[in-house]
């Protein structure tokens, strides 16, 4: 029987979905390939590390960035039993993956944050799912995520870039959502994981930890089981019309 939550706030959270030893596993390669640049160290930490990255270059920390999002590690996890028996109920039969990442945000920084959005870009069916997935465990103090419930309910909402050129719902669609209820994503543990559509409006949450960085691994699938817009058009509404044209690589050299 298919789940009703999603369809009806617009995400889920799953605790305890997946192995912790998968997320080490994914934390390890990071690991490792900061440790061949940097050289082995006594703390594992994987902020430990990148801050002495940053230290040492800001090509180093551009590129070891780069870098993390592109491991084969962070996909794998779309083959784990209990993920694909969620897709299964959501009625997810032909999955492509649109993209993948790691988000690295660190103590205190705000140059970063995301604003309210939705995640527009390259979508191939209305019927999509963001995959929120956290490499580190919070209590609260390292931030996460707002989500404005129900608001995937209007479709696709208008955008505008800002001033370090990331997309923002504009004053307009602002005001559809600006009434909704709102639930913060700030306590999860490795293992757990917020399925998600990306038509919710959300924005990031800063993370106020005085050490750690917070790492997640953020996927995005789509379904083509009813893709009858292929016979005109790639996608299934104007991305132009809602977004700008900039591309995802544009706007990350912007605000790095």
């Amino acid at each position: 029987m298919k789940n009703k939550k999603l369809e009806t706030l617009g995400y889920e959270m799953k605790k305890n979905i997946i192995s912790r030893k998968y997320i080490s596993k994914i934390n390890n390669d990071i690991q490792s390939i900061m440790e061949s640049y940097l050289g082995k160290s006594k703390k594992t930490d994987n902020s430990f590390l990148f801050e002495k990255a940053t230290a040492k270059s800001k090509t180093l920390r551009s590129n070891l960035y780069k870098s993390f999002g592109k491991l084969v590690s962070c996909i794998e996890i779309l083959s784990n039993k209990n993920v694909k028996k969620y897709f299964k109920k959501q009625n997810f039969k032909n999955i492509v993956l649109v993209s993948y990442s790691i988000v690295v945000m660190e103590p205190n920084f705000k140059k970063y944050l995301f604003p309210i959005h939705q995640d527009l870009k390259e979508r191939l069916s209305k019927k999509s799912l963001l995959l929120w997935i956290p490499l580190n465990k919070s209590l609260g103090s390292l931030g996460g995520i707002t989500l404005f419930q129900k608001s995937h309910k209007f479709g696709p909402l208008y955008h505008e870039p800002n001033s370090r050129g990331i997309m923002q719902l504009k004053k307009k669609s602002l005001k559809k959502i600006e009434k909704l209820k709102k639930f913060n994503f700030v306590k999860y543990n490795q293992g757990d994981i917020l399925f998600m559509s990306p038509f919710i409006a959300h924005n990031s949450i800063e993370n106020r930890d005085q050490k750690k960085s917070r790492w997640t691994l953020i996927i995005q699938v789509d379904e083509l089981s009813k893709t009858k817009h292929f016979g005109k058009s790639l996608h299934p509404y104007n991305i132009d019309k809602f977004t700008s044209n900039l591309a995802n690589e544009e706007i990350r050299k912007k605000i790095r």
